[in-house]
Parts: structure tokens; C-alpha cells; sequence
């Protein structure tokens, strides 16, 4: 019996110096867990804003592209038929 108090009495020292040693972490994820709401909460919608507005831009630049492409096939095209006449 002596020695299961003893066993007893060691677990829970150790659990109450592990309390002690870790309380700075746990109040460090309790702190993570805050700004990550925080995060959500209000810059989640400007990133997706500015994410809408790449595309916007992505999609100017497609555009732009095609054309340029298009005039170059063109100019090839009208170089070939010029060379066939």
C-alpha cells in the first residue's frame, strides 16, 4: 500500500510541474487561437477582395495576349499568302 500512495503522490507531482512548466504554452495557444479569429474575422475578406482582383487583372492580360496572338497569326498567315501569289 506504501508503495501504490507513493506512485500516486509522485504522478501527481509530476502532473502539477508539468501544469506549472507548460502554463506559458497553453496561454500561448490561447493567444495563437485569438489572433487566427482575429485573422478570420477581418482580413480573410480583403485578402479575398484583392484575390478577385488578380483575376480581374489575369484577366485582362488573357485577353491582351490573345489579341497580340491573333494579329501575330494573322501576319503570318497574310506573309504566306503574299509569298504564294
Amino acid at each position: 500500500m506504501h508503495d501504490i500512495e507513493n506512485i500516486k503522490n509522485q504522478m501527481k507531482a509530476h502532473n502539477e510541474a508539468d501544469n506549472v512548466r507548460f502554463a506559458d504554452q497553453k496561454t500561448d495557444l490561447v493567444e495563437i487561437k485569438g489572433d487566427i479569429k482575429v485573422i478570420k474575422e477581418n482580413h480573410l475578406s480583403h485578402i479575398q477582395e484583392s484575390i478577385a482582383e488578380i483575376e480581374t487583372n489575369m484577366s485582362w492580360l488573357i485577353k491582351t495576349y490573345w489579341v497580340f496572338a491573333t494579329a501575330g497569326i494573322g501576319g503570318l498567315i497574310t506573309g504566306i499568302f503574299n509569298l504564294i501569289k
